[in-house]
């Protein structure tokens, strides 16, 4: 009798083990599908960040380009003026 309970104590270990092992190798390839997800989501997320600093680059050349256009407006005709003022002095000589 006892040598029938020794086999299914065995069993059962037996069983336990495998059972643990399933477990681990589950458990395993969930850690791996979380490693592969997190790899991809950087990937996008790195292109994503990529196009964002290209954006922000266009704002800042929109930015300059204002600025150097109001400038322009600004001081456009006392430029002028000074070319103007600097041709009539070459061709008085």
């Amino acid at each position: 009798m006892f040598q029938y309970l020794k086999k299914g104590l065995e069993s059962v270990k037996h069983a336990l083990l495998l059972l643990k092992a399933q477990t681990y190798k589950a458990i395993q390839m969930n850690v791996n599908d979380i490693r592969v997800l997190r790899r991809t989501s950087m990937q996008v997320f790195h292109h994503l960040e990529r196009g964002q600093g290209l954006v922000e680059y266009a704002l800042i050349l929109t930015l300059v380009a204002l600025v150097v256009i109001a400038v322009l407006m600004i001081l456009g005709p006392r430029i002028g003026n000074v070319f103007s003022s600097i041709n009539k002095s070459l061709s008085s000589i």
